[in-house]
């Protein structure tokens, strides 16, 4: 093998330059070099298979041995559910870091909108409420528990997330579910008005059918003067209170409300006063919520009446005050009081004087307290002998004002 190179000057050539090799000494030279190429492509063949199988084995645990395509599916469908469901969703990994939440989430929590490609973030860092702060990092189970998020009142559910492969596999985090009390509280109130006039008319027709009795015994022992004398005095009893209620009230839920608690605290001898301003201002709660608010209060106090000393009474006052601008509504009763010791505790979620026994205690004061903050409002327990609370709230503002 021989190479030739011309030297130029001033473009001519004045020399030439000639090398060569024997092909002897060339493959000579380039055999002993040859094992070790095959050696180390073999070698990289070998390492390079087993990375790959310890790579597919390692993604196949972790993917669940689902393909590619598989998984872009599927990461498709969750993102459409996760940002489409009314529930709120949070998810964090096995240290109590919050992974991922949907726009339900941050908007029940006052969250920043949550970016597709967030990392892990500590809870310390979103100023979540304490509770619920406490909850995620602990990483435990609660099944409806009621937490209180600024002006809000969630329920919370969370359950620890296990992967694929059964659930004696150590969980990989933590999924919790965030619902607004708000709504519910809504839909309870209507129901809780429909459930008082039930109740309310139930117990009128017994009462009437007790005096339908005595009126036509009367009327068989001929005495007719004593007949008419008690229908003519019964009627004059309802026709006084629906007209004082309804002829103060411009709110026919409410007024139909305090109507039917009317015929309940009769019903339990409990005597109902209801002091109501005549040419009571429009409200800015509405309908729904007065009837959360007037109706727990009023319920809370028949109850604690009821279980104090005779004669048990509850007094409603319901004016407008001008000076302020707002609706007042104070509610007391005969009963045995607050103790001084909890009166900061009795507005808290799940707090109740009653008997543990009862269920679905403690949110009436929270929810009532709740609402009235919405819409501007306050709830506060007054100093005095039996229990008094009195809650304010703006009145309606008028058109164009």
């Amino acid at each position: 093998m021989r190479a030739v190179v011309p030297v130029m000057e001033g473009g001519k050539v004045i020399a030439i330059v000639s090398a060569g090799e024997t092909v002897t000494n060339v493959v000579a030279s380039l055999a002993p070099r040859i094992p070790f190429v095959i050696g180390a492509a073999a070698l990289l063949v070998i390492v390079g298979s087993a990375g790959a199988f310890v790579a597919r084995r390692f993604v196949s645990r972790v993917t669940g041995a689902m393909r590619p395509s598989e998984l872009s599916r599927m990461v498709s469908y969750y993102e459409s559910v996760l940002h489409s469901v009314r529930e709120g969703l949070i998810l964090a990994d096995d240290s109590g870091r919050i992974v991922l939440y949907n726009d339900e989430a941050a908007e029940l929590l006052d969250l920043p909108p949550a970016a597709g490609d967030a990392q892990p973030v500590e809870v310390s860092e979103l100023g979540l409420p304490p509770t619920i702060a406490a909850l995620i990092e602990g990483g435990g189970r609660a099944v409806e528990e009621s937490h209180i998020a600024g002006h809000r009142v969630l329920v919370l559910n969370q359950e620890p997330a296990t992967p694929p492969g059964g659930s004696s596999r150590r969980p990989v985090g933590t999924l919790m579910t965030l619902r607004d009390r708000t709504e519910v509280q809504r839909l309870s109130g209507e129901l809780e008005s429909v459930r008082t006039l039930s109740d309310a008319l139930r117990s009128q027709t017994h009462e009437y059918a007790n005096r339908l009795h005595t009126v036509v015994s009367l009327l068989e022992l001929g005495r007719t003067k004593d007949a008419i004398d008690l229908i003519a005095q019964q009627v004059e009893l309802s026709q006084s209170l629906a007209d004082d209620v309804v002829g103060a009230i411009n709110e026919p839920a409410l007024a139909a409300l305090l109507l039917g608690k009317a015929a309940q605290a009769s019903e339990r001898g409990v005597e109902l006063r209801l002091d109501i301003d005549e040419h009571l201002a429009p409200s800015a709660l509405g309908p729904s919520d007065l009837v959360s608010v007037v109706g727990n209060l009023v319920d809370n106090a028949m109850d604690a009446a009821a279980g104090g000393s005779a004669p048990p009474w509850v007094r409603v006052t319901l004016t407008t005050n001008d000076a302020l601008d707002c609706l007042e509504l104070t509610v007391a009763d005969s009963g045995r009081g607050v103790e001084h010791a909890i009166d900061d505790r009795i507005f808290s979620r799940g707090f109740s004087t009653k008997p543990a026994d009862a269920t679905g205690r403690g949110f009436g004061l929270a929810v009532v307290r709740q609402v009235l903050e919405n819409h501007g409002g306050s709830i506060e327990l007054l100093q005095a002998s039996g229990t008094e609370f009195r809650a304010r709230w703006p009145v309606a503002k008028k058109v164009g004002s």
